[in-house]
């Protein structure tokens, strides 16, 4: 119902009229953030520099993901208030190669109680390192896959949990030839979610 702005093309005008045809003044130079629950906000900079990085250290042991046994998941408990996340959330964690000169994973973080989905994150193994050249992966070697979730500015009110789904294949990607193999994710106290 908040996803409506009457006034959205009044915010705009005085955009075209400055920086398309050189008219007016330059209009001020602020961020304006729609979260998931649809509500407006306005911010200096974005992600806003006012915020505290929460940093959760993951426990759900060694985990295997792959397109035949699917994935895991983890819960984490919101206890004290709402939390807002804004910004590009990170996980880190170790994962195992299998039998296959690859693999990747995919990361989805929901609301545990609306199963809302508020980001996801993926990367394939042979790009762990960044950049646009892949590397070799060799088999049974443990690689530390440093994830950056797509950009999110969600709500996750007190009292509800925040489910992060990992698998080897995800909506909208083809499953990496190694799916079926699958990989080890070592998710224990060293892996961490910011």
């Amino acid at each position: 119902p908040n996803m409506t702005r009457f006034d959205w093309a009044v915010e705009l005008f005085p955009w075209f009229e400055y920086y398309l045809k050189g008219i007016g003044e330059e209009p001020p130079s602020y961020v304006q953030m729609q979260r998931n629950d649809g509500r407006w906000h306005l911010e200096e900079t974005w992600p806003a520099e006012d915020v505290s990085i929460l940093e959760i250290s993951a426990d759900g042991g060694n985990q295997r993901v792959s397109s035949t046994s699917g994935g895991f998941e983890i819960t984490l408990e919101i206890s004290d208030g709402p939390i807002h996340i804004s910004g590009l959330p990170t996980l880190h964690t170790d994962v195992t190669t299998g039998l296959c000169n690859g693999g990747q994973l995919f990361v989805t973080m929901k609301d545990g109680e609306s199963g809302l989905r508020l980001g996801h994150a993926t990367m394939d193994v042979r790009y762990r390192d960044g950049g646009y050249d892949a590397k070799t992966v060799t088999p049974f070697t443990t690689y530390n896959m440093q994830m950056e979730f797509n950009p999110m500015d969600v709500i996750v009110p007190a009292g509800h949990e925040i489910r992060i789904e990992l698998t080897e294949t995800g909506m909208d990607y083809l499953p990496s030839r190694c799916a079926a193999i699958g990989m080890q994710v070592d998710l224990d106290s060293s892996s961490i979610l910011r």
